[in-house]
Protein backbone atom coordinates (compact mmCIF):
# COMPACT_ATOMS: atom_id res chain seq x y z
CA UNK A 1 0.00 0.00 0.00
CA UNK A 2 2.72 2.27 0.61
CA UNK A 3 4.60 1.43 -2.46
CA UNK A 4 1.21 2.42 -4.27
CA UNK A 5 1.08 5.54 -2.29
CA UNK A 6 4.85 7.03 -2.94
CA UNK A 7 4.56 5.91 -7.07
CA UNK A 8 1.03 7.88 -7.26
CA UNK A 9 2.45 10.75 -6.17
CA UNK A 10 5.71 10.34 -8.45
CA UNK A 11 3.40 9.75 -11.38
CA UNK A 12 1.62 12.81 -10.42
CA UNK A 13 4.68 15.55 -10.10
CA UNK A 14 5.74 13.88 -13.19
CA UNK A 15 2.48 14.39 -15.06
CA UNK A 16 1.97 17.62 -13.88
CA UNK A 17 5.58 18.85 -15.24
CA UNK A 18 4.66 17.72 -18.57
CA UNK A 19 1.23 19.43 -17.95
CA UNK A 20 3.53 23.06 -17.04
CA UNK A 21 5.35 21.91 -19.80
CA UNK A 22 3.38 22.48 -22.67
CA UNK A 23 0.36 24.79 -23.68
CA UNK A 24 -3.23 22.75 -24.12
CA UNK A 25 -3.52 23.40 -28.13
CA UNK A 26 -1.32 25.21 -31.23
CA UNK A 27 -4.13 27.15 -32.20
CA UNK A 28 -3.74 30.81 -32.27
CA UNK A 29 -7.06 33.25 -31.94
CA UNK A 30 -6.31 36.52 -33.17
CA UNK A 31 -7.20 39.25 -30.75
CA UNK A 32 -7.42 36.49 -27.97
CA UNK A 33 -4.78 33.72 -27.61
CA UNK A 34 -2.38 31.26 -28.78
CA UNK A 35 -2.25 28.09 -27.07
CA UNK A 36 -4.93 28.64 -24.73
CA UNK A 37 -2.81 31.35 -23.13
CA UNK A 38 -5.45 34.08 -23.29
CA UNK A 39 -4.36 38.02 -23.44
CA UNK A 40 -4.93 39.65 -19.81
CA UNK A 41 -3.65 36.34 -17.94
CA UNK A 42 -1.54 37.31 -14.96
CA UNK A 43 1.96 36.70 -14.35
CA UNK A 44 1.58 34.42 -11.86
CA UNK A 45 -1.09 31.65 -13.64
CA UNK A 46 1.34 32.23 -17.06
CA UNK A 47 3.77 30.36 -14.98
CA UNK A 48 1.48 28.71 -13.11
CA UNK A 49 0.60 27.04 -16.31
CA UNK A 50 4.35 27.00 -18.80
CA UNK A 51 6.25 27.23 -15.84
CA UNK A 52 9.29 30.19 -15.05
CA UNK A 53 10.56 31.89 -18.27
CA UNK A 54 13.90 30.87 -19.46
CA UNK A 55 14.79 34.42 -19.70
CA UNK A 56 13.09 37.94 -18.50
CA UNK A 57 13.69 41.04 -20.38
CA UNK A 58 13.16 44.92 -19.76
CA UNK A 59 10.82 46.30 -22.07
CA UNK A 60 9.79 50.00 -22.19
CA UNK A 61 8.47 51.59 -19.25
CA UNK A 62 7.03 49.22 -16.76
CA UNK A 63 6.92 46.30 -19.01
CA UNK A 64 8.84 43.04 -19.15
CA UNK A 65 9.32 40.18 -21.45
CA UNK A 66 8.68 36.49 -20.73
CA UNK A 67 10.55 34.65 -23.04
CA UNK A 68 9.84 31.03 -23.43
CA UNK A 69 12.56 29.18 -25.76
CA UNK A 70 11.51 25.74 -27.68
CA UNK A 71 13.85 23.05 -26.23
CA UNK A 72 15.38 20.09 -27.82
CA UNK A 73 14.77 18.00 -24.91
CA UNK A 74 10.36 17.98 -25.32
CA UNK A 75 10.43 20.16 -21.97
CA UNK A 76 8.89 22.95 -24.08
CA UNK A 77 7.56 22.78 -27.03
CA UNK A 78 7.41 25.85 -28.43
CA UNK A 79 8.98 29.31 -28.68
CA UNK A 80 7.04 32.26 -27.59
CA UNK A 81 7.84 35.64 -26.37
CA UNK A 82 5.20 37.36 -23.85
CA UNK A 83 4.88 41.24 -23.01
CA UNK A 84 3.54 41.94 -19.45
CA UNK A 85 2.52 45.09 -18.26
CA UNK A 86 1.34 45.99 -15.06
CA UNK A 87 0.98 42.42 -14.22
CA UNK A 88 -0.78 41.47 -17.02
CA UNK A 89 -0.18 39.83 -20.42
CA UNK A 90 -0.47 42.35 -23.56
CA UNK A 91 1.06 40.68 -26.39
CA UNK A 92 2.23 37.60 -27.64
CA UNK A 93 4.96 36.91 -30.01
CA UNK A 94 5.27 33.44 -31.90
CA UNK A 95 8.37 31.88 -33.41
CA UNK A 96 7.44 28.83 -33.68
CA UNK A 97 5.86 26.79 -36.68
CA UNK A 98 3.72 24.48 -34.93
CA UNK A 99 0.96 27.36 -33.52
CA UNK A 100 -1.42 28.26 -36.46
CA UNK A 101 -3.86 30.66 -37.02
CA UNK A 102 -6.64 30.85 -39.06
CA UNK A 103 -5.85 30.64 -43.09
CA UNK A 104 -3.00 28.28 -42.38
CA UNK A 105 -0.74 30.81 -41.23
CA UNK A 106 2.60 30.03 -39.22
CA UNK A 107 5.89 30.44 -38.82
CA UNK A 108 7.85 29.60 -41.89
CA UNK A 109 4.90 29.88 -44.31
CA UNK A 110 4.60 32.64 -47.81
CA UNK A 111 4.05 35.85 -46.80
CA UNK A 112 1.28 35.51 -49.69
CA UNK A 113 -0.90 33.89 -47.56
CA UNK A 114 -1.48 36.53 -45.45
CA UNK A 115 -2.50 38.78 -48.43
CA UNK A 116 -4.86 35.74 -49.01
CA UNK A 117 -6.38 36.02 -46.08
CA UNK A 118 -6.42 39.21 -45.16
CA UNK A 119 -7.18 40.59 -48.81
CA UNK A 120 -10.70 42.59 -47.09
CA UNK A 121 -8.42 44.32 -44.37
CA UNK A 122 -6.05 45.06 -46.81
CA UNK A 123 -8.60 46.72 -49.48
CA UNK A 124 -9.81 48.44 -47.07
CA UNK A 125 -6.51 49.49 -45.60
CA UNK A 126 -7.29 48.51 -41.71
CA UNK A 127 -3.60 47.88 -41.71
CA UNK A 128 -0.19 49.23 -40.85
CA UNK A 129 3.48 47.81 -42.88
CA UNK A 130 6.43 48.87 -41.68
CA UNK A 131 10.29 47.99 -42.33
CA UNK A 132 11.35 46.99 -39.11
CA UNK A 133 15.00 46.91 -37.50
CA UNK A 134 15.37 43.20 -38.17
CA UNK A 135 15.91 43.76 -42.34
CA UNK A 136 12.31 42.89 -42.52
CA UNK A 137 8.40 44.54 -42.74
CA UNK A 138 5.96 44.20 -40.14
CA UNK A 139 2.17 43.80 -41.03
CA UNK A 140 -0.48 44.41 -38.02
CA UNK A 141 -4.42 44.29 -38.74
CA UNK A 142 -5.36 46.09 -35.50
CA UNK A 143 -8.62 45.63 -36.28
CA UNK A 144 -8.16 41.41 -35.61
CA UNK A 145 -5.51 41.87 -33.39
CA UNK A 146 -2.89 39.98 -35.28
CA UNK A 147 0.40 40.82 -36.79
CA UNK A 148 3.02 39.31 -38.57
CA UNK A 149 6.89 40.09 -39.07
CA UNK A 150 8.03 39.04 -42.61
CA UNK A 151 11.83 38.62 -43.92
CA UNK A 152 12.48 37.29 -47.71
CA UNK A 153 14.20 34.30 -47.76
CA UNK A 154 16.68 33.46 -50.76
CA UNK A 155 16.48 29.69 -49.90
CA UNK A 156 12.75 29.86 -50.32
CA UNK A 157 12.90 32.93 -52.90
CA UNK A 158 9.66 34.10 -51.17
CA UNK A 159 9.03 36.43 -47.77
CA UNK A 160 8.12 34.06 -45.07
CA UNK A 161 6.09 34.66 -42.09
CA UNK A 162 9.05 34.86 -39.13
CA UNK A 163 6.91 35.50 -36.12
CA UNK A 164 3.47 35.98 -35.56
CA UNK A 165 1.89 38.78 -32.74
CA UNK A 166 -1.35 38.75 -30.91
CA UNK A 167 -2.84 41.60 -29.29
CA UNK A 168 -5.90 43.08 -28.03
CA UNK A 169 -8.47 43.86 -31.34
CA UNK A 170 -9.40 47.97 -31.79
CA UNK A 171 -12.31 46.90 -33.77
CA UNK A 172 -13.05 50.50 -34.78
CA UNK A 173 -9.28 51.47 -36.22
CA UNK A 174 -8.66 53.52 -38.79
CA UNK A 175 -5.12 55.00 -40.61
CA UNK A 176 -4.88 58.47 -39.47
Amino acid sequence: MRKLAILTVILSFLLSSVILANLPTKDIVPGKSVGGLKLGTSSKVIKKMMGEPDKIEKGEGNQKYFVYNYNKDKKREYGLMLTIENDKLITIFVFDKNFVAPGGLKVGASAMKIQEKYKDQIDKKYYIMQKNDLGGSDIIFPRIGIGFMVKSDAKAGDDLITNIMILEAIPDWTQK
